[in-house]
């Protein structure tokens, strides 16, 4: 069967990793940074479900900052934004796994996804155990869970951080 069998999201724009106080926000600076997103990400998620469904089954990884998990000074609306994909993703996770649709997150420093070289993550979590990861190494991790082999793999959150951030 031809077509596609995958879909990716990146949880991220440049304008996010831009720290702001939170209480700086407009009201349409709030809609345009969160609720937006939200929606767009719901619309993919509807999208990729249809299209799944209809070839029997596929992968869906969800690119998000581990800010998601930890929060980060001035970065709300992104954190909030990641978090909500990550929890939707867990859900459609449950229930969409009886169509034999997987759905994972796959980690990553923000900075990462910001385009900057500076940490925008908490400064009091712990130092990265390994060296910082580079895209080839997210790349390689997506390509990974789209593998059929990983089809018992599903609501995952995998941290592609180097070891920074690590689940409880």
């Amino acid at each position: 069967m031809s077509g596609i069998d995958a879909y990716v999201w990146l949880a991220a724009t440049r304008a996010q990793g831009l720290p702001a106080p939170l209480a700086s926000l407009s009201a349409q600076q709030w809609e345009e940074s969160t609720e937006q997103p939200l929606r767009d990400f719901i619309g993919f998620m509807q999208s990729a479900h249809r299209r799944l469904v209809s070839r029997g089954g596929g992968r869906i990884v969800v690119v998000i900052p581990t800010i998601a998990m930890t929060g980060a000074a001035g970065l709300a609306p992104w954190s909030a934004v990641a978090d909500g994909c990550r929890a939707l993703v867990k859900s459609a996770a449950r229930v969409w796994g009886a169509a034999s649709i997987t759905a994972n997150c796959v980690a990553v420093p923000a900075a990462l996804l910001a385009g900057t070289e500076d940490d925008i993550s908490r400064s009091d979590l712990q130092q990265p155990a390994l060296p910082d990861p580079h895209l080839r190494d997210v790349a390689g991790v997506i390509a990974s869970l789209c593998r059929a082999e990983m089809g018992a793999v599903s609501g995952a959150t995998i941290g592609v951080d180097g070891g920074r951030w690590m689940n409880p």
